[in-house]
């Protein structure tokens, strides 16, 4: 059956949409043309999410693949215009289509609302730039792909950088049933500050990362090409904050089968049950000689639990700290090693510090131990008794 329009209104609108996984070609409330897409599967190694504003009459903007190189194998680019500014965007004249080239070609093609383009492990998808001849900035979201591909020089690697970021923006991919997780995540994500996700980098692709608080970002490098993705923090807060939160989903070690973590915008959660926003609590030092955390009021060495030490005259600072410590543990980082416990000695009725026990007397201990997130637990044991 045909629907015949009104033939008095104004002219029926003729469009391609999109449509139960397939492309269809509308006449009014009329479907006069259908092509399924529903067979279709490419299959990819690695795949990069972004968002890229093109500024008004903006010409040879290079469109970065990400830590996939410069060449991919799927591509797609989805074109929005800003209606508001003006409203006859969707009739696509003219001047509403933006170009690109291919890197070392001259042909300008168009681009209306859509772009896609496949490729082979052969036959790859090279870099494009981009023109924009309209009078309004156009913003493109993109998704692309690439199979497992031949290495590349390091002239050719490029670090992605995102900036002004709060801990907030990076998060992972979790997935919800009425608001319950269910399922674990399997990438983190980067949002901008709109929360629309700019880059997702799987965690099998992630080889390294590191923190430098001095300049307030985490450098993540993944195994494509040794890529670099680089986030850049707005305070000292937010960057420790993400680097633990980074740590902490990744971690794998301890957790029973079927568990998972993943992190949101606001909390971090584990396995269904308990949920944080930020890690604020202070390790925990575990002594020998009380039960638990509880710090000494003072102490005579050497302690009851080692059997056979008559001494300590010489013992340093990482002797002490083996010989009292039995352990630190973190709320997010799990256990920490006790080695990574600073020791500050000084004897008694002096400020100078020392580095080991030279003779018996009277001595103060200062232990102190920072997690990921940078937050410090001192302890300070006054009365160390040596006989």
């Amino acid at each position: 059956m045909k629907i015949v329009p009104n033939n008095l209104l104004k002219p029926t609108e003729k469009c391609i949409k999109v449509w139960n996984c397939s492309y269809i070609a509308v006449e009014g409330p009329n479907i006069t043309g259908q092509i399924s897409l529903e067979d279709i599967a490419i299959p990819y190694t690695s795949q990069y999410r972004s968002r890229l504003v093109l500024n008004a009459n903006s010409t040879d903007q290079p469109l970065l693949y990400g830590f996939l190189g410069q060449e991919v194998t799927f591509l797609m680019i989805k074109v929005t215009y800003n209606q508001e500014l003006d409203p006859y965007y969707r009739y696509e004249k003219e001047k509403y289509n933006i170009t690109y080239y291919y890197e070392n070609e001259d042909t300008l093609r168009p681009i209306g609302r859509l772009l896609i383009l496949t490729g082979s492990d052969t036959k790859k998808i090279p870099q494009i730039f981009l023109n924009n001849p309209y009078e309004n900035e156009v913003v493109l979201d993109i998704l692309m792909a690439t199979l497992e591909q031949s290495d590349i020089s390091i002239s050719q690697v490029q670090t992605t950088t995102f900036t002004n970021l709060y801990y907030s923006n990076v998060i992972s991919n979790e997935s919800f049933i009425y608001g319950v997780p269910y399922t674990g995540s399997s990438q983190l994500v980067v949002l901008n500050n709109e929360s629309n996700p700019v880059l997702y980098i799987p965690y099998s692709n992630i080889s390294a990362t590191e923190l430098d608080i001095s300049t307030k970002k985490i450098t993540i490098t993944t195994i494509v090409n040794d890529q670099d993705i680089v986030l850049k923090f707005l305070t000292d807060f937010d960057t420790y904050q993400a680097y633990s939160r980074i740590s902490w989903v990744r971690e794998t070690d301890g957790l029973t089968e079927g568990a998972y973590r993943f992190m949101t915008t606001d909390e971090v959660y584990y396995q269904n049950s308990g949920s944080t926003g930020v890690d604020t609590i202070v390790p925990e030092i575990y002594y020998y000689s009380t039960s638990g955390t509880t710090i000494p009021s003072g102490m005579t060495l050497p302690l009851v639990h080692l059997s056979g030490v008559t001494s300590v005259t010489g013992w340093t600072k990482s002797d002490l700290r083996l010989a009292i410590l039995s352990g630190v543990t973190d709320n997010w980082d799990g256990n920490i090693d006790i080695n990574d416990v600073s020791v500050q000695l000084n004897k008694s009725g002096s400020i100078a510090t020392i580095d080991s026990i030279t003779t018996v007397g009277t001595y103060r201990i200062i232990f102190s131990v920072s997690d990921i997130a940078n937050n410090i637990r001192t302890d300070t044991i006054s009365n160390v008794y040596v006989t």
